[in-house]
């Protein structure tokens, strides 16, 4: 038998890209969980960037640094969403 390939469809290529897409979106907002179980520890191997973005601004009192890296993080968010935003349109038809 044949292996399947990842492009057997458009419609498979495009469920795999928006999916990695909206994860890793995800994987850029979560702050509660890492907040609340570890603060950030141990180190700061559980230390995400809107975790990092709160310390630096709320708990060391930097904000304008705190504000240059939401920033950066807005950013990054925006580039994958019109990157998502692209695919659907070259991908989705509606007939």
């Amino acid at each position: 038998m044949a292996a399947l390939s990842l492009c057997d469809s458009p419609f498979t290529f495009t469920r795999h890209v928006l999916c990695s897409h909206i994860s890793t979106i995800g994987s850029f907002q979560v702050f509660d969980q890492a907040l609340v179980m570890t603060n950030g520890g141990p180190g700061v191997a559980t230390t995400t960037l809107v975790l990092y973005i709160y310390q630096v601004g709320f708990q060391a009192y930097h904000m304008g640094y705190a504000s240059a890296v939401a920033w950066v993080l807005f950013a990054i968010v925006f580039v994958f969403t019109m990157c998502q935003f692209w695919l659907q349109r070259r991908f989705v038809t509606y007939e």
